[in-house]
């Protein structure tokens, strides 16, 4: 039996037992194995969930509360917002926590999305970032601006050794190109930095941000271009804070923009695209389609997460997850899709648990082989 099988009969196996005390998911009727984590809601209406880390023995998931107040969960027993209240909202707008990280000294960090009113129906994102030490702490606006120096949003963080990477994207109404940046951020009060001393190559925003053991610093990008009405998506690595190189070759092949980005320790280059593809480059090898071909439904992913079994899991935008070995097809995790009816925005693994998400503001978990 393969190594994604295992991992699969071993999830169905027990996956009527809750990853972090939720309750049974589903009814008797169909074979649904994810479970709500805590056995409730995260508090508050109309959530959504945009990230989700594991860190510090807990799940962290962050999104937005009521339309505008940007905030941070942790799951201790039950759902408690972290650091006692919702983020801060110096601009007064309509926030949003996009991305979460958190660092081996158990400090939390969150990338704010602010939507700014605008003339002729455009509302402008800007983004920036704020930190949390320990769950009792106060949230800190890190960097001595109130957003990234391009005036875009924050898509994806990334952090290491104190220094928090961000990568940022916008769109020029002016002159109807896309822009990204990833800018990294040394801690409170400290100035934003151009990694690379530039923006990536050849437009794009950044959507996810992945840092390798070496430190080198990857982007994930993608845009769309008005003239050909036909997305694009590359990856770009930058070594030592030099200039952007592209990975595996060139473009991504399916022109799909690059929604996430996973490492392994080997350095391994895990590319998902909204075209339903992972591709994946090693030591900057030409890319190569994994899992067999796409995710089934021609589905978008949303979060790919690369677990300690050696699978990659990958979450889609019809609300199911999927998981593949190489070499292997895809395959249907917890026997069915979310159960609150959304999709997962973002998925994350740890301890032989692999914990969802939603759009709809909820957090499932279902059991993995480790």
């Amino acid at each position: 039996m393969n190594k994604l099988m295992q991992a699969l009969l071993f999830g169905a196996m027990v996956g009527v037992i809750s990853g972090c005390g939720g309750s049974s998911s589903g009814n008797s009727g169909n074979t649904n194995n994810w479970n709500l984590v805590g056995g409730s809601n995260i508090p508050g209406s109309n959530t959504v969930l945009n990230s989700i880390v594991y860190g510090n023995g807990q799940v962290y998931t962050g999104g937005s509360v009521d339309v505008n107040n940007p905030a941070v969960f942790n799951y201790v027993k039950s759902w408690q917002i972290t650091g006692g209240n919702y983020l801060p909202n110096p601009n007064g707008a309509t926030e949003q926590v996009n991305s979460i990280a958190i660092d081996n000294n158990k400090t939390l960090y969150a990338a704010v999305n602010v939507t700014m009113s605008g003339s002729f129906g455009y509302r402008p994102t800007v983004g920036y970032l704020a930190n949390n030490s320990g769950n009792g702490g106060s949230w800190v606006i890190l960097a001595n601006e109130s957003g990234v120096p391009d005036n875009g949003g924050i898509n994806s963080i990334s952090v290491s050794n104190g220094t928090t990477y961000a990568g940022t994207g916008g769109y020029d109404l002016n002159n109807n190109v896309y822009y990204g940046h990833v800018y990294s951020c040394a801690g409170a009060q400290s100035p934003w930095q151009a990694v690379g001393g530039e923006s990536v190559p050849n437009g794009g925003q950044v959507y996810s941000v992945a840092l390798s053991n070496t430190s080198s610093v990857y982007a994930g990008t993608g845009g769309y271009d008005l003239t050909t009405n036909s997305s694009f998506g590359s990856v770009y690595v930058s070594i030592n804070n030099g200039s952007w190189q592209q990975v595996g070759g060139g473009a991504i092949p399916d022109s799909g923009v690059v929604t996430s980005l996973a490492i392994s320790p080997t350095n391994q280059i895990y590319a998902a695209t909204s075209n339903g593809n992972v591709y994946l480059s090693t030591g900057n090898s030409s890319w190569s389609l994994f899992g067999g071909g796409s995710l089934p439904n021609n589905s978008s992913i949303t979060s790919i997460n690369l677990s300690s079994n050696g699978l990659i899991y990958a979450a889609s935008n019809n609300g199911n997850i999927y998981a593949a070995a190489i070499n292997q097809p895809w395959q249907l995790v917890g026997g069915g899709g979310m159960p609150d009816g959304w999709y997962a925005n973002a998925i994350t693994t740890a301890s032989g648990v692999i914990y969802a998400a939603t759009q709809g503001g909820n957090v499932y978990s279902t059991k993995i082989s480790q």
